[in-house]
């Protein structure tokens, strides 16, 4: 019997790593993985890297990664491009990949001594795009089958609130050929609307402040007298008797309003006074007096002119009726007038212009507060309305007003030209 040949042993593979080393950042070769469509050798890849933040840029990468970088490529019928889940689940679940390069003439094989990163590669069909997402669009096949259980199995109130949606449901392919339409109508109807400029002057004209000059560099040309106080009624008021009285009671008894704090301090400060301020200053607070007293009076029920003028019967009559058409508004379907929360904001903000003239244009919101009883907050917002800002004054500002240290931590309300007034509060949405 001949004896069996022997088969050639194969050749001996050597296996030498690679010399070179990896720096963070270096491009590196990637594996895919094809669960599905495994694509043509000539179909090109590309590698994206994705935008690092600062803490990624200071990590030092010691081995590639395949986070942060997406390999896609297009065909003319398919994409692909790396799933970020799949392929971030892989590289955590502990399996490394090393690239080795063989040399079929010297039978060598070099190891590159480095993991490569693998990326599970997905593929999406381009003719299915448009199907796959009309079904994740709210009311595709689920909201079907929800309707449908409804409809079959559902209680009244199911069924109804099923109609009422289906009522409410905006066809949107329908309404394509309305958009034209429709925004034709809201360039239209935008076009009768006033511009910033004009409705800020229109916001400004319906102010419930006395009619002001905002042009006006001095304080004191804001808020003319006259625009305050009519010249007829400012020629109205009588202060002999005032300058006539023996002593400070005595005066005070000749006021409407005898308790207001503001008023009683002015008539103090008329001592000293040369004769031309001390007339102005008793003109000041004989009508802010009166001001206080018609505030108190026509509050009550009954608010007319005859019961006003027998209230305040020490006041000239020109100045209770022009109080009275000044600071109420007529009522529906009768002759009386009404004393309504606008007229009586509109009251207190010409009382405090007036008080701001008498006060050298820094007035005391807590004075006043306590005169009107009326609370800090309420009278520090008037005067905000009026363009006032509210700060301490310096030690030099207070002597400059003949103001006691006392009043040196008080937030005075300050006058400056030119006017600016507040901004009208936002409406917050219900949340």
């Amino acid at each position: 019997m001949a004896k069996r040949k022997r088969e050639a042993s194969p050749e001996r593979t050597t296996i030498a790593a690679s010399d070179v080393s990896y720096t963070p950042g270096q491009n590196v070769p990637v594996l895919l993985s094809f669960p599905a469509i495994q694509p043509t050798a000539e179909t090109p890849f590309k590698c994206y890297a994705h935008k690092k933040s600062r803490k990624d840029k200071e990590a030092n990468e010691s081995v590639p990664t395949a986070v942060g970088v997406t390999v896609a490529a297009e065909t003319e019928d398919m994409e692909f491009v790396t799933n970020a889940d799949e392929t971030k689940e892989v590289e955590g679940a502990g399996c490394k990949y090393m690239i080795a390069v063989h040399n079929k003439r010297t039978g060598a094989t070099e190891l590159l001594p480095m993991t490569v990163p693998v990326h599970i590669v997905k593929q999406n069909v381009k003719a299915l795009k448009s199907a796959m997402v009309d079904t994740e669009k709210p009311g595709g096949g689920y909201q079907v089958a929800k309707t449908a259980l409804g409809e079959s199995f559902g209680t009244k109130k199911a069924k109804a609130s099923i109609r009422a949606a289906e009522r409410n449901k905006v066809d949107v392919a329908a309404m394509q050929g309305a958009m034209d339409h429709v925004m034709d109508g809201i360039e239209k109807g935008a076009g009768g609307l006033p511009s910033k400029d004009e409705a800020k002057a229109e916001a400004n004209a319906n102010r419930l402040v006395p009619p002001y000059d905002e042009h006006a560099v001095e304080p004191a040309d804001i808020y003319p007298l006259q625009n305050i106080v009519p010249e007829n009624e400012w020629k109205a008021i009588s202060i002999s008797a005032l300058e006539r009285a023996e002593d400070f009671k005595a005066r005070l008894a000749l006021l409407p309003e005898r308790r207001s704090e503001w008023v009683n301090g002015h008539l103090r400060k008329t001592q000293g006074m040369s004769p031309k301020n001390i007339k102005k200053t008793l003109k000041f607070a004989y009508y802010v007096s009166t001001m206080i007293a018609f505030r108190r009076f026509a509050g009550r029920r009954e608010c007319n002119l005859d019961t006003l003028q027998e209230q305040l019967k020490t006041v000239p009559d020109t100045i209770v009726e022009g109080m009275y058409l000044r600071f109420t508004e007529a009522s529906r379907g009768s002759s009386d007038r009404t004393f309504t929360s606008g007229c009586q904001t509109k009251l207190l903000t010409y009382m405090f212009a007036l008080c701001l003239k008498a006060d050298g244009f820094a007035s005391d919101p807590p004075t006043l507060s306590n005169d009107l009883g009326l609370p800090v907050s309420q009278v520090q917002q008037t005067f905000k309305s009026l363009g006032c800002t509210l700060k301490s004054l310096s030690e030099n500002e207070r002597a400059k007003l003949g103001l006691s240290n006392t009043k040196s931590t008080t937030k005075m309300a300050v006058l400056t030209a030119p006017v600016t007034f507040p901004n009208p509060p936002r409406r917050q949405g219900k949340k």
